[in-house]
């Protein structure tokens, strides 16, 4: 009796997941119209819908939601979802642009400037993490080939050859390390301007953050609090408010 059903809810799986694509496109195509139309705020919310309501968490929502914000003049958010679609295209020129754009902006306001460490991303997510983990497999396997090789002949080239696979494999593994850190480092965006205390429990900033600013998350509280680091190398208690984690 119950394999009788199974055809009826496969179907009705099957079509709920198609009205549900059906349903998100049409959401899409609203928020590209809006957009155009230079509706932003109406845009946003059709973006946020997306992203929310139908777990479309790619480049394209993200992208588009952070030009969003930046036309509404709201910076923190902006560069919050820009720093999420970069994790999807690092290279995207468009991405670039616009995140020069912001970062421009956002510099003049905090008197600092941030594009350098945004190429630098872009130089350490140059390549992505499938092909640096195919190519270290590729050295390793040339490495136990050639000290295989090496210890049964004394061949001279599979030493040389081990040498080099070794310094390869062992650089490609520095290199994810280093990547996998920038990609999950324990940051957040500023999303406002906000001060800076020295502990949760007190009322006397000791600092103050600009809305756009990239900051170091080091420890969460219970007490709605993140603490973080600052400029001057000191650390400092801000409003989980006033600040987006980006993990």
């Amino acid at each position: 009796m119950k394999f009788r059903f199974f055809p009826v809810i496969f179907l009705f799986s099957l079509f709920s997941i198609f009205s549900q694509d059906l349903n998100s496109n049409d959401l899409f195509t609203k928020a590209n119209q809006a957009y155009i139309a230079g509706k932003y705020l109406e845009a946003k919310d059709f973006y946020s819908k997306l992203l929310n309501d139908f777990k479309q968490d790619n480049y394209t929502v993200n992208y588009n939601l952070g030009c969003c914000y930046y036309k509404l003049h709201e910076l923190g958010y902006a560069r919050f979802y820009f720093e999420k679609a970069f994790l999807f295209q690092p290279q995207n020129e468009d991405l670039k642009n616009s995140m020069n754009f912001l970062l421009e902006e956002i510099g003049k306001k905090n008197d600092s400037t941030e594009e350098d460490e945004f190429a630098i991303k872009r130089v350490l997510l140059f390549v992505s993490p499938p092909v640096i983990f195919t190519v270290f497999c590729l050295f390793f396997v040339i490495l136990v080939f050639s000290l295989f090789t090496f210890f049964r002949k004394s061949s001279r080239k599979s030493f040389t050859l081990a040498i080099i696979s070794f310094i390869c494999s062992f650089f490609l593994f520095t290199f994810a390390i280093v990547q996998y850190n920038t990609v999950n480092d324990n940051s957040g965006i500023v999303i406002k301007d906000a001060d800076v205390y020295l502990s949760p429990d007190t009322s006397t900033p000791i600092s103050s953050v600009s809305e756009g600013k990239k900051v170091h998350i080091l420890e969460k509280s219970e007490d709605d609090y993140f603490m973080i680091k600052l400029s001057n190398n000191t650390n400092g208690w801000l409003s989980k408010s006033c600040v987006r984690s980006m993990n």
